[in-house]
């Protein structure tokens, strides 16, 4: 009889095993993953808790300096105190910055008035930073310190500097010293010094590319402090400006503007007593003059060639800005267009009597030998605008031609020549060498815009004697 044999039973198979490796695989795999993800969460939060604790002993550090700012001598030691140290703390160190500032009512902000009913308190700040801040804002302590009664003494008083820009507004951030203390601007433009000595004290001011409204770089300004008081000094200080100046011309011969040249340029403003100068008399003549530093008032400056009152254009037609370039406004810290400027041509017309000082003129231009170079002296002129005035211009003895046609709306014939000087009153000194002749001639108005011109006749080379133009 037949009977089947047992099955045997098998063994675990590479199926099972494989199949619990694949899970150890994907378990192991998800782990990573999860950990991965709460790396980021680990790293911020451990950040977190080393800020935390940074930010406690900062604030610990802030209120010990406050108790020991408080506990020192108010007129020898905290009047106005400034003060920086570094204190390591557990491998960390943190800056410690203070300061005492006076303010002059509870509300803790510094003001710029001389309020004789003001209450004066001392506004202690502290504020205390640590590397690694990661954008963590520093640690800041304030708080207000009453000077004892009879503190001072009778024979001081509180000065009071306020700095301004030139439109106006505050101007921070500007060392300011007197009476042997010293100190920055604030957000107010002001310092305040108390407990300062009564008596005559100078302010200072100074700061690399700054200037007072007149052009100077520093401020040193006298003053005197009253002895219980509060005396209060206002000053303008700013960046300064440039402005370069061109200058240009045309005469009535030839109405094509062109480039011209002079030795100085003025710039006026009516906050100015005195126009500012720059160039010099003895300088040569030059194409283009930088202007600088001026100060940056917030309305425009009138620039024009020359050195006087009377080479102002605006002397001879009130609205000349107003058509004609150099008018400009200057801003602060920097250096603006060029702006190009007149220079007035005259057209000097040099004519010589055949014999004596009257009758018939020579003509170079049929007769050769009667062609010369004028030597002319422009000086300033007899008006009252020129008073005062210092320019002078010998132009060089040379560049004269024969012309014959119309000159100054008659007929001639002889040695012209154009000359450049600014706006105003002239007296023209010509002379062949031999003998000389003057005529006054106005460069202003249309006739400086436009250009003008001036017949002159100087005496015969029969004439006796010598005078010649200086």
């Amino acid at each position: 009889m037949y009977r089947p044999r047992a099955r045997r039973p098998r063994p675990a198979g590479d199926g099972e095993a494989g199949f619990a490796l694949v899970e150890v695989m994907v378990s192991a795999v998800l782990l990573i993953v999860l950990a991965l993800a709460m790396l980021p969460v680990l790293d911020i939060s451990a950040s977190r808790a080393g800020t935390n604790r940074s930010r406690s002993v900062a604030a610990n550090l802030a209120k010990d300096e406050q108790q020991r700012l408080r506990s020192l001598d108010v007129s020898a030691s905290l009047s106005n105190y400034r003060g920086t140290q570094t204190q390591t703390v557990a491998g960390v160190d943190y800056v410690v910055s203070s300061r005492a500032d006076w303010v002059r009512d509870d509300s803790g902000a510094v003001s710029c008035t001389t309020d004789s009913d003001a209450v004066q308190y001392l506004k202690l700040t502290t504020t205390v930073t640590w590397p690694q801040m990661n954008g963590t804002q520093p640690v800041t302590e304030e708080s207000l310190l009453s000077p004892p009664v009879g503190e001072f003494g009778t024979d001081v008083g509180t000065l009071v500097v306020q700095v301004s820009k030139g439109n106006g507004d505050p101007a921070p951030g500007l060392t300011v010293s007197a009476a042997g203390l010293s100190d920055v601007t604030n957000s107010l433009g002001c310092v305040v010094f108390a407990n300062v000595p009564a008596g005559s004290t100078v302010v200072n001011l100074s700061s690399p590319g700054y200037v007072t409204p007149t052009g100077a770089p520093t401020v040193s300004d006298p003053t005197t402090v009253v002895a219980r008081q509060t005396t209060l000094v206002s000053e303008q200080y700013d960046a300064a400006g440039t402005v370069p100046v061109s200058f240009d011309t045309k005469s009535v011969s030839n109405p094509t503007v062109r480039a011209a040249q002079w030795r100085t340029v003025t710039a006026s403003h009516s906050a100015l007593l005195t126009p500012r100068l720059f160039g010099n008399l003895t300088d040569p003549l030059t194409s283009q003059i930088a202007a600088a530093p001026l100060f940056p008032f917030p309305s425009g400056y009138t620039v024009y060639a020359g050195s006087c009152a009377g080479n102002d254009p605006s002397t001879y037609q009130a609205n000349y800005f107003a058509t004609n370039p150099g008018l400009v406004t200057v801003p602060p810290g920097t250096t603006t267009a060029p702006v190009t400027v007149r220079v007035p041509t005259i057209t000097v017309g040099v004519q010589r009597y055949k014999s004596g000082s009257s009758g018939a003129v020579e003509n170079p231009q049929t007769d050769p030998t009667k062609v010369f170079q004028p030597h002319i002296v422009i000086s300033p002129g007899t008006a009252t605008a020129m008073n005062g005035c210092s320019e002078r211009y010998t132009p060089p003895t040379s560049g004269a031609a024969v012309f014959s046609g119309t000159l100054g709306g008659s007929s001639f014939t002889g040695m012209r020549k154009d000359v450049q000087v600014p706006f105003g009153s002239w007296q023209v000194c010509v002379d062949d060498g031999r003998h000389k002749q003057t005529a006054t001639v106005n460069a202003t108005g249309s006739g400086g815009i436009n250009g003008v011109e001036q017949k002159i006749i100087v005496p015969g080379t029969n004439v006796s004697g010598t005078s010649v133009c200086t």
